[in-house]
């Protein structure tokens, strides 16, 4: 708890964190369609039609080192999955380079899953993320418009992965981020899930139930600015306020670096 309570003191910008999971609740609804998905099938970078790779610098976020290329050296698809990769080296005036995608796609409730596993990019300083923010700043800058996030690591802390919401209302400059967090085998793959209704979201991993839901307490913004399209994100940070808390471990970075693997990223919404 104590931990939790500092890197939420630290925390400056957008970013996740946690806090105590809500009980579990049934999220069976009827059915839902799927309308869309990335494979990672072929060779080469993603697929521009679905994907904008970021190019940024990250130090401005959380005071993360890397630089988001928009390289196949960051990023790029082999062998059925998506690769994205952080690498101790100079460039553009940072120490580290990494990749981010965002889709091109915005979307309002759904289920949102992803297939990914860590087994190459778990080590100290690793901060990889899979979230979710406001395509249209309607409410206001971060954290007025919202946050979504489905799965962060720490390479600090192996295995133990956290879901969080961030509102105007409740964020982590506040100390009061609605979050939660489970354990994984990080190495091995999993499906990440987000269930994102009207009046809740419930995060799952696999085929567990929830081990977090964040519920809609009133129709004020400030409270649930969940209502407008918002769009995915895969990233790998490097350090930062959350991520290198206890340092970076430089020489995990050199060659091949610290790879987060992707199988496939599918989007559900309810028929109707």
């Amino acid at each position: 708890m104590e931990a939790r309570a500092a890197v939420g003191e630290q925390f400056t910008d957008e970013c996740g964190a946690c806090a105590a999971a809500k009980p579990p609740a049934d999220f069976d609804d009827g059915e839902y369609d799927l309308v869309w998905e990335d494979k990672f099938n072929g060779n080469g970078a993603v697929d521009p039609t679905k994907w904008t790779a970021v190019e940024k610098g990250g130090g401005h976020y959380n005071d993360e080192l890397q630089y988001y290329s928009n390289r196949t050296k960051n990023a790029w698809v082999s062998d059925g999955t998506l690769k994205i990769r952080a690498l101790r080296e100079d460039y553009k005036d940072h120490k580290y380079t990494s990749a981010k995608l965002e889709t091109k796609v915005a979307w309002t409730y759904g289920k949102f899953h992803v297939k990914a596993r860590l087994n190459q990019g778990s080590a100290r300083g690793t901060w990889p993320a899979l979230w979710m923010m406001p395509k249209d700043k309607v409410y206001g800058y971060w954290p007025h418009s919202g946050e979504i996030d489905i799965m962060e690591h720490v390479g600090y802390q192996p295995g133990k992965v956290h879901a969080t919401v961030h509102t105007e209302a409740y964020n982590h400059r506040l100390k009061n981020q609605k979050g939660g967090h489970t354990r994984v085998n990080q190495n091995e793959w999993h499906t990440y899930k987000v269930d994102w209704k009207p009046d809740s979201i419930a995060f799952s991993i696999d085929d567990r139930g929830p081990y977090n839901v964040f519920r809609k307490e009133s129709d004020s913004s400030a409270k649930w600015p969940l209502n407008k399209d918002f769009y995915l994100i895969l990233n790998m940070a490097v350090g930062g306020s959350w991520g290198g808390v206890q340092g970076v471990d430089e020489w995990s970075f050199k060659g091949n670096g610290q790879i987060m693997e992707v199988d496939w990223v599918k989007v559900y919404q309810k028929r109707g």
